[in-house]
């Protein structure tokens, strides 16, 4: 279902979290529904349905007060609150909360980048993001952070033929 979040493929990602979560109920030996309902409220917020959005939230959250002392879980959560914030109505809150998520997450790189990069798709001043993003592209060797990085960069500096270079890195990635 993440994959098909990344892609864009919302629907598809709704469909394939809803039946993952489904089974993860009955039984989760690695506490792997919490992270699934997050990917599921982000994908609700970006399609839009902010109250399926919330409601997947709180099944996290819940899921998420069985083991508290899971890092990134909180961080996900993090993530996905500020995505419900934005289906709500309020992008600024959301662009926050994803930049405070990108501070807390320490060396787990891939919350750094996934967050600057939401908080620039949210609305967050593209110089802030692309700052952020391009020592985390350099240090993790990442195509798809790479092409984050070149995209907030692109953006930053209003350079559409670097944007238009960045979009068709996202696609040779298929993302």
């Amino acid at each position: 279902g993440r994959l098909e979040l990344i892609r864009g493929h919302t629907a598809d990602a709704a469909r394939i979290l809803e039946r993952a979560t489904a089974g993860l109920a009955v039984g989760d030996p690695k506490t792997a529904l919490g992270l699934c309902l997050a990917d599921l409220s982000r994908t609700h917020a970006i399609r839009g349905d902010a109250e399926a959005a919330a409601a997947a939230l709180a099944r996290a959250q819940a899921a998420a007060g069985e083991r508290p002392a899971f890092r990134r879980l909180a961080l996900e959560l993090g993530g996905a609150r500020a995505w419900v914030q934005a289906a709500r109505g309020r992008p600024t809150a959301g662009q926050r909360e994803l930049l405070a998520v990108g501070q807390e997450a320490g060396e787990d790189l891939a919350i750094r980048v996934e967050s600057a990069y939401a908080a620039l798709r949210l609305g967050a001043p593209p110089r802030v993001c692309a700052e952020r993003l391009a020592p985390l592209a350099e240090r993790m060797h990442s195509d798809l952070a790479s092409a984050c990085a070149a995209h907030a960069s692109a953006h930053a500096h209003g350079d559409g033929r670097a944007q238009l270079q960045a979009a068709r890195r996202f696609a040779e990635l298929e993302v």
